[in-house]
């Protein structure tokens, strides 16, 4: 488990020696059980998280209450709630934790998500519900698959063409296959929306070459495994 601390948050990322937090497969009863196992959880005495049905596209969703959200679709939760835990599953796609002064984030950023901007709406989303200040925002981008191995056909690098000409920059070509920069894209976009550049923490690991560490849907090739990313907003 990868954890930091701001004044306002707790941001933690699973490992695969965590255990697989496909929490979305389990049962209730596994569910609680796999959560408690975890220390900080014990510590901290955290809430079972909020999470979503995640389908790889922009949505946003507001969350203060603890509900069960999987027949929410969504790749984002935002809220205001002091120790209600939030949180994103990944096993390749890049997982954003975002911290304000009275608000938080988890962010699903896969490269279709990525495509759509999901890094910058959800910024713009904090400011619009709950007036953060971009400058005060600080993101934990955690870790995911890198350009040395996320590999895209001709077809992707057009769709992020025509989404937006300046993301050519984030691909590079390799033996005829784009390889898209997950990370660099989205702190593109993150600035973009107003985050200063110091104010992103990268923990700049690739799931898909460090097979000891981290679940990789690409290296696994199939569904076998998932980091759960969660943030916590302080008793302030």
């Amino acid at each position: 488990m990868k954890i930091t601390e701001t004044d306002e948050a707790l941001i933690c990322f699973s490992e695969k020696s965590d255990g697989d937090f496909s929490l979305y497969n389990f049962d209730t009863d596994k569910i609680i059980s796999l959560w408690n196992s975890l220390s900080i959880v014990k510590e901290r005495r955290l809430p079972l998280p909020v999470y979503l049905n995640q389908v790889h596209k922009d949505g946003i969703i507001v969350s203060e209450e603890h509900n069960d959200f999987l027949c929410k679709n969504g790749d984002a939760i935002i809220t205001k709630t002091p120790m209600h835990t939030i949180g994103v599953f990944s096993a390749d796609c890049l997982p954003l934790l975002i911290a304000g002064k009275n608000c938080a984030a988890a962010v699903h950023a896969g490269w279709r998500g990525s495509k759509l901007n999901i890094a910058g709406k959800t910024v713009k989303k904090l400011v619009s519900e709950y007036g953060a200040s971009v400058k005060d925002l600080k993101v934990f981008v955690g870790p995911c698959i890198n350009e040395c191995c996320l590999e895209m056909g001709n077809e992707v690098f057009e769709e992020f063409l025509a989404a937006d000409s300046l993301y050519a920059r984030f691909f590079i070509k390799k033996e005829n296959k784009w390889h898209l920069n997950l990370r660099k894209l989205n702190r593109y976009q993150l600035c973009e929306a107003g985050v200063i550049d110091s104010s992103i923490l990268d923990l700049d690991y690739c799931t898909y070459c460090e097979e000891d560490n981290f679940y990789s849907f690409r290296r696994q090739k199939k569904r076998n495994g998932s980091m759960f990313s969660f943030i916590v907003l302080k008793n302030c």
